[in-house]
């Protein structure tokens, strides 16, 4: 008997199979956003902690705004901290070819330390001691050189939209070689010795964009991103300094755009408001069709909290399935990601933590949901009465 009612109380949810499927689709949609809007919140929080093993070059721009410089002696002061291993810095160039919108990612680097810091990039032997004794060599990388067809020994005049030049207002540099970047989701670079930018340049002389700084093993980089700053924390004049990972620096400059958290907040907010409107009409109209049915059930013998368990255990089970759907659309479509905005969202995974505050969330609007559905039923046994 118990089995022919559990089956009854399945049809009965998919008798309408076309409402039935666009309650789940819904239901699914709603979860898959709210998880996806729970991901970025953990992805971009400046309280996010990056994982073991993680990149921890550490980058120090102006604390007043990135796109403000620093004075290139800074490097003295930080040289002397204890827990620094190597330290580097460099400039934007602002360079273009020929005409201002043929853009050229050129950075002006410190020669001996900057490539150390990057094990990413592939140089072949004997490719870098070449480029350090060549004073206008570029080293470029091996997508941008196939995008334009250059090739080592090729001549390549960039002007700045930045820097004012003389007396020539054209860089004259050559292709010392092409390096080989592994990590394909950071940009393309060209990359052109400091010291030869400086001393062409007639503004800005000695300034940097950015220093960038690795603590010794097992040395902490957030203490020596503390001990960075501290240095320059009375340094209004020249500049102070903000030091962090560089995906900490992205989550800032966007934090600095808006408050993501209160967006995503509030984003979720309507969303459960939204979910929690639509389950509890859909809800309410599948139990108000089948009610005659529940009478007879009623009329049968089936007590009161039969019926109102049979109809939670029906509604709950559909509210599971259209979540477990949304999870598993979600999961795909934080792992693709990756593959189409390569640049700016490498950084969101999928986390343990977000998946049960979702399904605790979903728990939570279905009892809430449920709850004119069970009154119909709890009604229904009063008429009996």
């Amino acid at each position: 008997m118990r089995a022919v009612f559990y089956l009854w109380l399945w049809r009965s949810a998919t008798e309408q199979s076309r409402r039935f499927i666009m309650i789940l689709l819904f239901i699914a949609s709603g979860v898959m956003l709210l998880l996806l809007m729970l991901t970025f919140d953990r992805a971009f929080s400046l309280k996010a902690s990056d994982p073991p093993g993680a990149d921890n070059r550490l980058l120090v721009l102006n604390a007043l705004s990135s796109q403000m410089l620093l004075p290139q002696f800074y490097h003295q002061k930080m040289s002397q901290l204890p827990a620094l291993d190597r330290l580097s810095w460099g400039v934007w160039v602002g360079a273009y070819y020929r005409h201002p919108g043929w853009f050229v990612p050129a950075i002006a680097v410190e020669d001996q330390h900057y490539f150390a810091m990057i094990p990413s990039l592939k140089i072949a032997p004997g490719l870098l001691e070449r480029w350090q004794n060549d004073r206008q060599g570029v080293l470029v990388d091996s997508r941008f050189a196939a995008q334009y067809r250059l090739k080592a020994g090729d001549r390549l005049p960039l002007s700045s939209a930045i820097w004012k030049l003389a007396p020539n207002p054209i860089l004259d540099l050559y292709i010392t070689g092409i390096v080989e970047e592994t990590q394909t989701d950071t940009p393309p670079a060209v990359w052109m010795h400091y010291d030869y930018l400086d001393s062409v340049r007639q503004n800005g002389k000695r300034l940097v964009s950015f220093f960038m700084a690795t603590p010794k093993p097992g040395m902490s980089a957030e203490n020596l991103s503390r001990q960075i700053d501290a240095l320059f924390g009375a340094e209004r004049l020249r500049g102070t300094t903000q030091t962090a990972p560089v995906r900490m620096h992205i989550k800032l400059f966007m934090s600095k755009l808006f408050d993501f958290h209160r967006v995503i907040f509030w984003v979720n907010l309507a969303l459960c408001l939204l979910l929690a409107l639509l389950l509890s009409t859909n809800f309410y109209v599948m139990t108000h069709k089948a009610l005659s049915d529940y009478r007879t059930l009623n009329y049968l013998g089936f007590r009161k909290s039969q019926l109102i368990k049979a109809v939670a255990v029906q509604l709950g089970a559909i509210t599971l399935a259209g979540a477990i759907v949304g999870i598993v659309l979600s999961v795909i479509f934080i792992l693709l990601l990756p593959t189409l905005f390569p640049a700016v969202l490498n950084a969101v995974e999928p986390h343990f933590q977000d998946y049960a505050i979702g399904l605790l969330l979903v728990f939570i609007l279905s009892l809430v949901c449920a709850l004119p559905s069970l009154l119909q039923i709890a009604r229904l046994q009063e008429e009996r009465k």
